[in-house]
């Protein structure tokens, strides 16, 4: 993958990190960022598959454990809670995200905590943010993640709130999914499945590369409004991306507007890749 695991699961963010945001964050740059992540919106053509379920004609085979409250392709769901713990179990096709109260007895939570579910392309890939996680192991999930045959990688963001956890699971070509919630007891589970794709030419807006580390963060709190994301590139760096644009046309009319509308000491370009690989 190109990834330091060692390194990366040992960045810590620092303590002054709030004080940095509220200098970095200020109420003029806000309303700058949602003025821009408007116009970014008009000009950007998205081109992830709709929200629309896939036939789930596999459906009796799944091995259910909880009644299930809905399945989905991408999306949110989940109930208000905090505390909770977050294991990670990986069966075939299918990873499991099992949510417990973070207690000695270790008891099964009774509802999914509020989540929301992405995909992005260049690389293809499933972003699922959870909240009121207090207790996870990265680690853990990254090695249950990769046994699946269907995932080419698997890595978290650092989030500010620390009550929240994102979790990315990069797609090996050709690869589709769907989502299911679960409650009495709580778990989401993601199965992938063969499912053939057209390769397409992408062009976003991007940072430089960096390591992940508290700049990306601030950095995706500063754009919250862009629908940016975190995207690994193809030395194991990252950087910010926001769009998927038919062509660079398109995406050079959006960064001019950005660069109109928002005062930021980060400078952009844009770039282009297959919709199944990561930038350079």
């Amino acid at each position: 993958m190109g990834i330091d695991r060692k390194n990366y699961e040992n960045i810590e963010i620092p303590m002054e990190l709030s004080d940095v945001l509220a200098k970095t964050v200020m109420r003029k740059k806000l309303a700058t960022v949602r003025k821009f992540a408007g116009i970014v919106m008009v000009f950007a053509v998205l081109l992830v598959s709709s929200n629309t379920p896939t036939v789930y004609a596999a459906l009796s085979e799944i091995p259910v454990i909880g009644d299930v409250v809905k399945i989905f392709h991408i999306g949110s769901g989940g109930k208000t809670s905090d505390g909770l713990k977050m294991d990670t179990a990986a069966e075939n096709e299918y990873l499991k995200l099992i949510f417990n109260q973070n207690t000695a007895a270790k008891e099964q939570a009774v509802n999914a905590p509020v989540y929301n579910v992405e995909e992005y392309a260049a690389p293809n890939r499933v972003v699922i943010t959870v909240n009121g996680i207090r207790s996870y192991d990265p680690e853990a999930f990254i090695q249950e993640a990769e046994k699946n045959p269907y995932v080419k990688a698997a890595y978290r963001e650092i989030l500010l709130d620390d009550s929240a956890i994102r979790i990315v699971v990069e797609l090996q070509r050709d690869t589709g999914f769907e989502v299911t919630e679960y409650k009495e007891p709580a778990s989401l589970e993601l199965r992938l499945f063969p499912q053939p794709e057209e390769e397409r030419e992408i062009w976003f807006i991007r940072s430089r590369k960096m390591d992940m580390s508290e700049e990306l963060t601030l950095m995706s709190e500063l754009f919250a409004d862009s629908n940016g994301a975190i995207a690994g590139t193809q030395d194991g760096r990252y950087i910010f991306c926001i769009g998927e644009f038919e062509t660079e046309e398109k995406a050079l009319q959006a960064l001019q507007a950005m660069e109109e509308n928002l005062i930021s000491k980060y400078s952009f370009s844009v770039d282009h890749c297959i919709s199944s690989e990561r930038p350079e």
